[in-house]
């Protein structure tokens, strides 16, 4: 797990080390520079056969670190090294790494001098190094800025960012410019920025590296937490070991209820992921209409017909629900009223977030005093119902989105986009990186959703068994793609249980 956190914390991070422990600020660039370069020299084998190496420094500390990085590479590649500045007139520290590179006589063009020798560099780079404007940007870049930025963007060139992409901070809006990035070096600790759903493409790769901050100022806790949260990879999946004595009726049953004319593949694809998932018992409940269609077609999986709301004391069997994917939205408000209040730990998506909505307004605080897990699944048109607020405001804000539906409905929420966004009630964000096109297809979804019900049923916590179910998810899509190309939802389920045999579960 790596946290996440606003600019204004890193900045804070940034004075904490200078101020409490004496850590001078040159001395941390000059460590950032060097691991930055040390770093990209060895993740480009082919740095050697690379022609022009242009380096676009801004007059703050990201500037300086850009410098420096410049001054390590014209050590190897004396020939090829090219320094871009935006201003004649640098910070300190930045000037002291600017003085360095004039006595080592590397070249140096200022933007508002050379401005067609500097176009000319950029069409001919292979490799561009962004530093021109870091953290401490509050705004959209200005016209002259914005110019620069788009000159470099066009280039062919493999492009790097110095900490964070030029033109991209904490309330960044879609359109406005920002640095193209392949590979982002971040010096210290992962940013909201970074994870804002239309910045994070242009942040490309992303490698964390120490410039020397000690631990103790890594782990304070910042001046805005709500605005912290930690990034989960596969490395952190983990689940409670099955006993050897476990038999299906002691590792969890899920119900299911899904599906309608024309969408049993959704119920289908739900029912097996949770089956996938460990779960050792699934039922499906359907319409009488459709029964006969997802009876033949599930093996492992029982399938009841029902109309109607389940008889009293029939949900005691289950240790867990999932409600919704591609239930339809007419007359299921008794049966979805009655999952929820009924203490069970369950997951409700698709069609099944739309009634709660409606049920919510209607039931208001009846809804919230659901004692068990309820885990919430929505994409972005989905969260916009539930909050009232228009699609656009949750795009540029999804983490403030999430955990305020957190908060409103008393339940793990699981925000579902190129990367996904989830919160608790009592306030925990978290964030797995997507950039997972493989998972876009129909049914991927409802697979997830599964997998989180299937996760429930074995006793695992919401926000546990949310973020276990996405990185499966996830995994899921990267290794099938790996192995068997572009492929539809159904062909992920066979990887769910290899997935979490391979992590030892």
């Amino acid at each position: 797990m790596k946290r996440i956190i606003s600019s204004k914390a890193m900045s804070q991070i940034d004075t904490s080390a200078q101020k409490d422990f004496g850590i001078p600020g040159i001395v941390l660039m000059e460590n950032a520079g060097l691991k930055g370069w040390q770093y990209l020299v060895g993740a480009q084998s082919e740095m050697d056969c690379l022609g022009t190496l242009l380096f676009a420094a801004g007059p703050g500390n990201n500037g300086g670190d850009c410098l420096v990085m410049a001054r390590h590479a014209f050590e190897r590649y004396p020939d090829r090294v090219k320094v871009l500045l935006v201003s004649s007139t640098l910070h300190e520290s930045a000037a002291i790494q600017l003085t360095i590179l004039e006595k080592m006589e590397v070249p140096v063009f200022y933007w508002s001098e050379h401005s067609e020798k500097i176009e000319e560099l950029v069409s001919s780079a292979s490799l561009i190094v962004d530093g021109l404007f870091g953290t401490g940007l509050s705004g959209r870049l200005k016209e002259n800025s914005a110019y620069l930025v788009e000159l470099l963007n066009a280039s062919a060139a493999y492009r790097v960012a110095v900490d964070i992409p030029s033109g991209l901070y904490d309330r960044y809006k879609p359109g406005d410019p920002v640095f193209n990035a392949d590979m982002t070096l971040v010096f210290g600790v992962l940013r909201y920025a970074h994870f804002l759903p239309s910045a994070r493409p242009v942040c490309g790769e992303m490698k964390v590296i120490n410039p020397g901050f000690p631990s103790a100022v890594l782990e304070k806790r910042s001046l805005e937490p709500e605005k912290e949260g930690l990034l989960y990879c596969f490395e952190d999946f983990n689940l409670p070991l099955i006993a050897k004595s476990a038999y299906k009726g002691t590792r969890g049953h899920t119900a299911v209820f899904a599906g309608s004319k024309g969408y049993t593949g959704a119920a289908i694809l739900a029912s097996c992921a949770a089956a996938g998932s460990r779960a050792g018992l699934v039922t499906l409940h359907v319409d009488e209409g459709i029964y006969q269609a997802a009876a033949s077609s599930l093996v492992s999986v029982m399938v009841r017909p029902m109309e109607e709301i389940p008889p009293e004391g029939y949900l005691n069997r289950f240790t867990s629900f999932l409600a919704g994917p591609g239930w339809g939205s007419k007359g299921r408000e008794k049966i979805l009223n009655l999952l929820i209040n009924s203490g069970i730990p369950g997951v409700v998506d698709a069609d099944g977030l739309r009634i709660l909505k409606s049920l919510f307004e209607a039931e208001g605080s009846s809804l919230r005093s659901n004692s068990g897990d309820l885990v919430l699944t929505p994409h972005p048109g989905e969260l916009s119902i539930l909050l009232d607020e228009p699609r656009d405001s949750i795009l540029q804000d999804p983490f403030s989105a999430v955990k305020k539906t957190a908060e409103l409905f008393n339940a793990v929420v699981v925000l579902k986009m190129h990367v996904v966004y989830l919160a608790e009630p009592q306030g925990r964000l978290a964030v797995v990186d997507g950039l997972n096109p493989s998972l876009g297809s129909g049914g991927s979804g409802d697979l997830l959703s599964g997998i989180i019900a299937g996760f429930l049923a074995q006793g695992l916590h919401g926000f546990k068994a949310a973020v276990n179910g996405v990185l499966l998810h996830q995994e899921a899509g990267r290794r099938c793609f790996s192995e068997r190309g572009w492929s539809s939802s159904k062909e992920l389920i066979p990887y769910f249980p290899l997935l979490i045999k391979e992590a030892g579960y």
